[in-house]
């Protein structure tokens, strides 16, 4: 049976990535939710977002899709754009759209333009974003990446998680990153984070949501874990 390995929600419609498709799927009615439209992509979809009611991007294996969802039953590609590796995670912020393309991390401008790329340690595959800051996850410590200016966007701070990064979220101005732990870090200065709270997990974390003030966590054996986050913070 194919696994849902992401999801993406806007208002009566959600995205779910399953392997070699994207399902397009009706939930206005909650109690009966309806695939609408699938859209067979040609590698491993990894992650899936909206940038606007009727278009999405896939961070497939093959290169970033963007996808035309105007007719939600009949999705149709409009583009592939090459990030300089294969496309794991994405994260969209008023600024940019940030791709976790494995190695590199790339920045892109709004009309996926690519602006850059910058070289991280080891793997790239999770991001999150705040404005012009990437929090970049991998399985090394997590990386924070300052976009301000593309031309010169690097890293300007790393943070330990216990286990490696393996999935992240932002929080106001904090970041959420998950590995054997899950790790609160106050990022309100990008270049000078800090670690706030450290909560034990039941098994790696393989993804990360919030909600207002908790955090649901997803493990590598398949437990869904629920952190009260307003209980964290001074």
């Amino acid at each position: 049976m194919a696994r849902a390995v992401a999801v993406a929600a806007w208002a009566g419609l959600v995205l779910v990535a399953v392997q070699h498709d994207v399902q397009i799927i009706d939930v206005s009615s909650p109690s009966e939710p309806t695939i609408m439209g699938t859209l067979p992509t040609s590698g491993d979809a990894g992650d899936v977002a909206f940038l606007s009611a009727d278009a999405a991007l896939v961070a497939d294996t093959d290169g970033l899709l963007l996808v035309d969802l105007a007719e939600p039953a009949a999705p149709t590609l409009l583009e592939t754009v090459e990030v300089g590796g294969p496309p794991l995670g994405l994260a969209i912020s008023e600024a940019y759209v940030f791709v976790a393309a494995n190695d590199p991390l790339a920045v892109l401008s709004s009309d996926l333009g690519v602006l850059t790329t910058v070289e991280t340690p080891g793997d790239c595959f999770a991001v999150a974003a705040d404005d012009y800051v990437a929090f970049v996850a991998g399985g090394n410590p997590l990386q924070i990446v300052d976009a301000e200016d593309p031309q010169t966007a690097e890293i300007v701070a790393t943070v330990d998680v216990p286990g490696g990064s393996f999935a992240v979220a932002t929080f106001g101005d904090h970041v959420l990153a998950g590995g054997d732990d899950l790790v609160l870090v106050d990022a309100s200065d990008p270049t000078d984070p800090t670690v706030v709270e450290t909560v034990e997990l039941r098994g790696r974390a393989a993804g990360i949501s919030v909600s207002e003030t908790h955090a649901f966590v997803a493990t590598d054996d398949q437990d869904l874990q629920i952190v009260d986050l307003g209980c964290l913070l001074p």
